[in-house]
């Protein structure tokens, strides 16, 4: 039977990629953040400055699936009850790679570094992991535990 529907084959290309993602984390694949990147890319903003960047881009590239106060449109929900949301990710940095591997859907791995750690930096802090004030990188991810 023919696939008459192109996103069909999109959804299931990426669930496919995602169901790797999470065997591969099973694994302890994923427990390191990828390098190497160079000291002009590694070293995130700090503070609030990082979350409105985060923010921005969020509102630019993540909105339009996962809605503009991250309540899920065509793609799961993003920020708030239940439960928060991002708790089945154990780290900050498996978020991080998660994020980079596979968004936008339409463009996986296509946004510069910084802007990836700052989307998940605005994410954690809506989702109250952490303060504004925290810096999210290379060299914090590790240490920021996202279950509670």
């Amino acid at each position: 039977m023919a696939v008459r529907e192109p996103w069909v084959l999109g959804r299931v290309l990426v669930l496919c990629v995602a169901v790797g993602v999470v065997a591969a984390h099973a694994i302890g694949e994923l427990c390191t953040v990828p390098g190497p990147m160079s000291s002009a890319h590694a070293a995130p903003d700090s503070g609030d400055g990082q979350v409105a960047t985060g923010q921005a881009v969020y509102l630019k590239h993540c909105a339009r699936c996962h809605g503009e106060k991250g309540e899920g449109i065509e793609a799961p929900a993003l920020i708030g009850e239940p439960a928060n949301r991002l708790q089945s990710y154990p780290t900050a940095a498996i978020l991080y790679r998660y994020v980079r591997l596979l968004m936008p859907l339409d463009a996986p791995d296509s946004l510069p570094e910084r802007d990836y750690w700052a989307v998940v930096a605005y994410l954690l802090v809506r989702n109250g992991v952490i303060q504004e004030n925290v810096p999210v990188g290379p060299e914090t991810a590790e240490k920021i535990l996202i279950k509670r």
